[in-house]
Formats: structure tokens, sequence, C-alpha cells
């Protein structure tokens, strides 16, 4: 049989028609067989035109052109014929090409048509021809953010509200190290206190005091006027004792070369050495008043000095008992004397702490609060000792203001510094991007700090300001907290980072909703009877290195059509060269109850007449039964 391999539709059967139209010789002149023996026609019906199929499945055959079909089972592509309008025809040939004008047309020149898909998936009402030309390019908006990220557990919580001891250029304390005793100046004396206070705990006062300083040496101390003048008027021999802590250390006098390291000296400066070399003691000689300050470094420990044979005590303290010199300094809380032992007592107040920045020249002392969130207040009084009552004095020589600093972070920027604003560092930053409506790209910053054991602070801005029409003044879109268990799952997230949130760019694009997904919160997963138990399928916090594990989001460039293809639910694909597919149209398939009723037009097209074949349905719902890049071979 000649063009046995076309791909047509229900054939008669060749073998039994062809027999038929033999036996029927006698009536030569009422039958007629096709040229092509395709078919055979009875003239009787050649009036009506009725098709006489067997209705049997051709083989599939791939073809892997993108836009052949093929039709498993029973049904019908839909195609219409520009020359006979209004009308529409069934046919299973589906060896379809686009046309100069973009319609989708098969071999016998009928136009597929079906149901047209925007890109939101909507899908219209009426049946149109299936055309690729003009179709607009896509943009696809960001609507949706994922993170996986590890924030580091054990990574420092931000300090809060603050002020920075730190000692003027011109005073006699600059150039001091955390263990060197504070001077008198400014009026300042024994017993002059600061008091500290956060928003999270109850008020801390420190009182300055808890060492000794000597007569001013250019008065005349045992016959030296000077630090480096000796102690003419001493004796070799004459030693005095400190204890501090219940450990006692001698100091003797050694005229020519003391050796410092055994506690001997012979002046002012080889003296303040040997105390300086003894565990737990300070001391130095302030140059601009000529005096000798010592005592322990914990200025909070009693210690007492007593002369062993001599007047070093009288003559360096002017103590009142000539005869037998013995000054005892009792214990006292919360005394400092140095900037390490305030550092101490500071850091061990519940809701402060402190860091210590040594630049060259002069150690500075930085305490501040333990929440980001807290202010600090400060204050001072002054002691009985004090030469000024009425003064303050210790606020200057440490100079600190008094008053309340607020808060050091606020996450919305609006009461106080945040990361967007570039006034806070943050802990760990990951960039993102998202598009708009017109396919432009924005970078944008996700940032964490950590204000709390398991709890951190999220921010979402951008530093270009020419592409958001926002009204925080730092580009910020989105800021809260974020909280872990102690298994490092996600706790909970503020309403403010999971709710949609809106975007209006600055360039004329359609405003965007976004929403972040930052993982399945909830409560430990090993709580006795939880159900609904926090994941890491998101944000954790582990004591590993920050870490991204993934960022993606559902936004791309704008894309122009590369290609199309069918797929096996029955729609047509449209390519874009930005890596995104999108179904155009959705291609139904027509059943009618009795194919064997179709009329038979020409080629492989047919009418339906409901009288003849029955009721005709359309289904759109006919996964894997439109086979893509494969033809049905001829039906025998």
């Amino acid at each position: 049989m000649s063009n046995y391999d076309l791909t047509e539709y229900f054939k008669n059967n060749i073998k039994r028609d062809f027999i038929k139209c033999i036996d029927n010789s006698a009536e030569s002149s009422k039958l007629e067989i096709i040229s092509s023996a395709k078919y055979c026609f009875n003239k009787e019906l050649e009036a009506t035109n009725k098709l006489l199929p067997t209705g049997l499945q051709g083989e599939i055959q791939n073809t892997h052109n993108s836009f052949d079909t093929a039709i498993l089972g029973k049904g019908f592509f839909i195609v219409k014929d520009d020359y006979v309008p209004n009308k529409t025809y069934l046919t299973r040939k589906g060896d379809w090409v686009a046309n100069r004008n973009g319609d989708l047309i098969n071999s016998d020149g009928t136009k597929l048509l079906g149901y047209k898909l925007d890109y939101q998936g909507n899908q219209a009402s009426q049946l149109s021809t299936v055309n690729l030309q003009n179709l607009p390019p896509l943009s696809v908006p960001t609507t949706e953010v994922a993170l996986g990220l590890n924030l580091k557990s054990s990574h420092y919580i931000l300090k809060g509200a603050s002020q920075v001891i730190s000692f003027d250029s011109s005073s006699s304390n600059y150039g001091n190290t955390e263990y060197d005793i504070i001077s008198y100046e400014n009026s300042l004396n024994h017993g002059d206190s600061i008091t500290l206070a956060s928003s999270t705990n109850t008020p801390y006062t420190y009182s300055y005091g808890g060492f000794l300083a000597s007569e001013n040496i250019s008065s005349g101390i045992l016959g030296a006027s000077t630090a480096t003048d000796r102690f003419n008027n001493a004796k070799e021999g004459w030693n005095f004792s400190i204890t501090a802590n219940y450990d006692t250390t001698t100091f003797t006098y050694e005229p020519n070369t003391p050796n410092t390291a055994a506690g001997q000296f012979n002046n002012l400066v080889s003296l303040a050495d040997a105390i300086n070399q003894t565990y737990g003691m300070s001391a130095k000689i302030d140059k601009s008043t000529n005096h000798l300050y010592f005592g322990p470094r914990d200025a909070t420990q009693s210690w007492s000095i007593s002369d062993n044979t001599g007047t070093f005590v009288h003559d360096l303290f002017n103590a009142k008992d000539k005869d037998h010199a013995n000054i005892i300094i009792p214990a006292a809380a919360n005394r400092f004397s140095t900037l390490a032992g305030l550092k101490n007592l500071i850091s061990a107040t519940n809701g402060l702490s402190t860091e210590e920045a040594s630049p060259l020249g002069n150690t500075k002392l930085e305490f501040y609060t333990t929440d980001p969130f807290g202010t600090l207040a400060v204050s001072a009084s002054a002691g009985s000792l004090s030469n000024n009552p009425t003064t303050a004095s210790i606020l200057s020589t440490l100079g600190l203001k008094e008053g309340v600093t607020s808060q050091r972070y606020d996450f919305t920027g609006l009461t106080g510094e945040n990361i967007a604003s570039g006034k806070v560092n943050a802990a760990y930053t990951v960039p993102i991007q998202m598009y708009d409506s017109l396919g432009t790209q924005h970078d944008f910053q996700v940032s964490f700090v950590k204000v709390a054991n398991n709890k951190w602070a999220a921010e979402i801005y951008t530093h270009k300001s020419s592409d958001i029409i926002s009204s925080n003044p730092y580009n910020q879109i989105a800021s809260g907290l974020i909280e872990f268990n102690g298994d490092g799952t996600l706790k909970s997230i503020t309403n403010s980072l999971v709710s949609t949130i809106s975007i209006n760019w600055a360039n004329g694009a359609n405003p965007s909703n976004v929403t972040f997904n930052w993982g399945t919160a909830g409560v430990e997963a090993r709580a006795v009877g939880a159900n609904n138990g926090g994941q890491l399928n998101g944000l954790s916090q582990a004591d590993s290195p920050f870490n991204s594990n993934f960022i993606s989001q559902d936004g791309n460039i704008i894309g122009f059509l590369s290609s199309a293809n069918f797929d096996r639910n029955g729609h047509l694909v449209a390519n874009f060269n930005n890596g995104e597919s999108k179904p155009i149209y959705k291609i139904p398939i027509a059943n009618v109850v009795a194919p064997t009723g179709l009329l038979h037009e020409t080629n492989n097209v047919y009418e339906y007449k409901e009288n003849l074949a029955g009721t005709l349905t359309l289904t759109t719902d006919c996964a894997g039964c439109i086979i893509p890049e494969a033809l049905e071979s001829l039906t025998w």
C-alpha cells in the first residue's frame, strides 16, 4: 500500500474495505477507491461524506520536534480553517509548525485552538488560535525570599548604652596603664563616688580610694627634694612593711645600688619600682604633683603599713604616731583606685559590663549595659574627705558625663542607632537580590546582631536610597527579633519579619509584596509533648561559624521568548531567555460518544455533528494523554 507511513487518524481497515471494493466490482461504477488507497467510500454514502473508521490507536513515534504532539487514547485536537469562518473541526494530526503569523498549524493547514493562559496561570474562557507572535516579555517580580543560615551562638552580645572613661591629655593621669593608681586632681579625694544604673538593674555605687599618697617630695622627705634624690637622712637597713591580703612584704633602704626586685630602694623612684614588683601592689609617681601613690591593685581589701625601723611611714605620710607609725586601711566593698579595679567592679555588676581600650599613651575604659535596648544613667557624689564637697569632681577626673544615655540599639532606627544607619556593626550580613515588575534587580542586605543569649535582631534594608520610596530614614523595609531554642532550632520570629512586606519602587515599577521565609519556628523538638517543634530548615543557631546554606528568591530579570514546547499535561510552554518557563496555552482534548459518526472533511480533518457522533465533551485535565515530541502513525 502506498503512503502507509503517513500520520493520520482512524483509517478504514484498508484490507477489509479494499476486499469489499473488489467484491463489489460488479457495481464498480458506484464505488471509488481513493488513489492514495487511504479510504474506500461507498457512493451511496458519499453524499453525506460519512467516514467509516475503525477507531484503532496508531503507534506513537518519537520525533524530537518540540511542536509535534500525539494523543494517547481517545480524543481529538480542536482546529479551525480560516476559509470556513465560525466553524471548528477535529483532528488527531499533531505535526504543528508556526506560520509567519505565529499561528500553530499542521500539515493539513488547520490551526490549533486552545485556552490562553496569562503569566499568573489564569485561563481564558473561550478558545482561540494558539499563537506565539507578540508574546509579551516575562517579568518575574520577587514574591518570596527563603533563607537558610547559621548564626554563631557564641558570638558576643551587642553592647548597650555606654560611656568611656578617658583622661584628658592635660591630666596628671594621662598615660596611666590600667593598673596605675588614679591621682588626685580636680579636687578629687577619697570617698568620692560614681553611681551607674541601667534600665534593667538597680543603681550601683563605686567609691574612689583604698590607697595612700605621700607628702610632696619637693617639701623635703628624709633629705630628698626630688623623686630621684637619695634619702640621705635615712640609714642603711631601715625598713618598713606592707601587709595586703595576709601577705607581708618588707622594703629596705639600700643607699648605693638597691635591688628593687628584692624590695630595696634609695629614693622615691626606686621605692615605686620596688612596690610595683610586689605581687598585687601598684605604685606610681605623679610628676605633676611630686607625690608617690601606692596601694593594692584590689582596692576593696584591707591592708596596712608599719615602720619596722626608722621613720619612713611617718616621714612619707606624716603619720600622727611618731613613735610607732602604723596605718591601717580597712576593707570596703565597691572601692577602686585603678581602672583595672573599677573594671572588675563594673563587670561583676548585674546588667553592666566593660571593655578596655588601650590606645598609645592612654588607657580607656568603656562601660555599658548588657541590654542593647537599655539606658544608662551616670551620677556622682562627693565623699566626706572631699576638698570640694559641693562638686562631684570625680566625673571631670574620669571624663564622664552626668545624666542618662539613651538606648544604644533600636532595630527600627527610630529611637536609637541601627545597622541600616551604619552606626552599628552587624555580626553577620548576607546580600540578597530582588526583582521588580520591570525586571530590574535591586540589592538588599539582611543583617543580624546578637542582643541576648539565643536572641538576635534582624534588619532588611538597601543602601541605595534611589531604589525605593520609604518613610524609613535608612531605607529599611523590615526589622524584628528572632529567638532560638536551647538546641539551636528556631523558636519564634516577630510578626514584622514574617508578614508580607510592601515595597514601593522608585523606578515606576508596580509595588512588590514580598514574604520572607526564615524556616519553621516552634518549641524545642525534644520538649515533652511537643508537636509544634522548631526546625533547622531555615535559620539555626549553633556554635559553628556563620554560614549561608541557601538563599533563594523567586524573581528574575525580564525575559523574552526563546522557544516553546508542549508538555504531557497539555500545556504549550513558553521558554524565556532568562531561564524561566511559563504555560501560555492549555490544549483541550475533545471526546465524542461515537467517533465513527464523525464526518470526514479533507485529509485528517473531521466535522462533528451531535446527531451522528453523539455528545462532545472537552477536557483540560488530561495528564499524560498528550505525548510531546511524538506523532501517531497510520491507524490500520
